[in-house]
């Protein structure tokens, strides 16, 4: 039986084994992505109001992808955004949770995490490339798959992996 929804972060607290879970919940708050000068001055914003999270700037600095939830859908897409005129454009196709977007070095491909293998359950890593191509998994589980990085080279992605909702993490 759920006991909380819309959770960011679960974690085992010290109480766990007397059955109490600490968890953070999910800001639902409306953003917007905005340019800053180093002074903090604003002088420009990137597309609407939203609730968005995990931006990532493209390695030539054109675009930025960015995660865009749907409360009323349950839903995470990815969307990229030209940061000259602010028009977006989805990115990521599924009707599942679509996080984290990271861009490869040489900005033709983005890794993200999705749980549209097991909605709500465990998110596994995914890749597609800039050019329409089609999304694959990259590195499928029943744990949680979370991307980090590329290295420079574009050969090697970092991800953290923890344990899904209903189980333990196996190393």
């Amino acid at each position: 039986q759920a006991v909380a929804s819309r959770v960011q972060f679960r974690w085992p607290s010290p109480c766990a084994t007397n059955g109490v879970l600490a968890a953070a919940p999910v800001l639902d708050l409306p953003a917007r992505r905005l340019w800053l000068a180093r002074s903090g001055k604003q002088f420009g914003s990137v597309g609407e109001s939203g609730f968005i999270g995990n931006p990532s700037l493209s390695p030539d600095g054109r675009r930025v992808a960015v995660e865009l939830s749907d409360p009323n859908r349950d839903t995470a897409e990815i969307w990229i955004y030209d940061t000259s005129s602010g028009v977006g454009t989805k990115f990521a196709f599924s009707p599942a949770h679509d996080r984290n977007p990271i861009w490869s070095p040489d900005g033709t491909r983005i890794v993200f995490e999705s749980d549209r293998g097991a909605k709500g359950a465990h998110s596994d890593l995914w890749i597609k490339p800039l050019d329409g191509g089609k999304e694959e998994i990259l590195a499928g589980s029943s744990d949680n798959r979370h991307p980090e990085d590329w290295s420079p080279d574009g050969r090697f992605l970092s991800f953290g992996v923890f344990a899904a909702p209903d189980g333990d993490l196996q190393l």
